[in-house]
């Protein structure tokens, strides 16, 4: 079974990211016009493509 959750988190970059090994094992901030080059599954990208045109619509 393959779970896919996508959420939107606003923090600090200079923040420290600490992984949680039995949680996670790989993790890090990257840019949204990046995220092309990180997922490579075309049905994940039309929801981070959903996630990103609701996050330009949100006021600043």
């Amino acid at each position: 079974m393959h779970i896919s959750v996508g959420y939107l988190v606003q923090a600090d970059e200079n923040e420290q990211v600490i992984i949680k090994p039995d949680e996670n094992s790989d993790f890090k901030w990257i840019p949204i016009s990046e995220i092309d080059t990180y997922s490579s599954e075309p049905h994940m990208k039309k929801i981070y493509n959903k996630i990103i045109s609701k996050i330009e619509k949100l006021p600043l």
